[in-house]
């Protein structure tokens, strides 16, 4: 079992830098309609959370759609970097924390835009350890959006029945 900084370091970092592009696609809109993909694993919760982020973000910025791909769990994350590393992948995407070096060392990922955030900005609104994965050379390439904390639950009569001790939980 990992410490609980290390632990709550398993956070899904989100890459939905949708809103960092903003400034680039406002003047690409008044000249063709720009299309951003975006993917990330289904959970029916954040298939309606995006939804209404979907309705604002193309609300407030006319002339810029964003399509949504929302795969099972299951298999995501193979689909997501085999369609990275074919050139297929989306614009934008949700990926846990731990796979920050993958994608980063596999050229996958652009630096956060300092139009949207500069490094400083990201240091001073988020805790470090939500960040600094996904942080190279003072640049960061992706910004927390959920931090998902594991959780054990001990039935105390059923582990003292089975002759463990429920105050002192697993250590790996």
């Amino acid at each position: 079992m990992r410490g609980t900084g290390q632990r709550a370091g398993m956070i899904a970092v989100g890459l939905l830098v949708v809103l960092a592009m903003t400034a680039p696609f406002q003047q690409a809109a008044a000249q063709a309609p720009v299309i951003i993909t975006h993917w990330q694993h289904f959970h029916e919760g954040r298939v309606m959370a995006l939804g209404g982020l979907k309705q604002v973000f193309e609300r407030q910025n006319p002339g810029v759609g964003i399509v949504t791909d929302f795969p099972p769990y299951a298999g995501f994350f193979e689909k997501l970097v085999t369609s990275l590393a074919a050139g297929t992948g989306p614009d934008v995407f949700q990926a846990p924390h731990f796979m920050a070096e993958q994608l980063i060392n596999g050229g996958f990922l652009a630096p956060v835009p300092e139009s949207v955030a500069t490094a400083a900005d990201i240091e001073k609104t988020f805790f470090k350890w939500t960040t600094e994965r996904f942080k190279r050379g003072g640049r960061h390439y992706g910004m927390p959006v959920d931090v998902q904390h594991i959780v054990l639950f001990i039935n105390d009569d059923l582990a003292r029945a089975a002759g463990l001790d429920p105050t002192r939980p697993p250590a790996t």
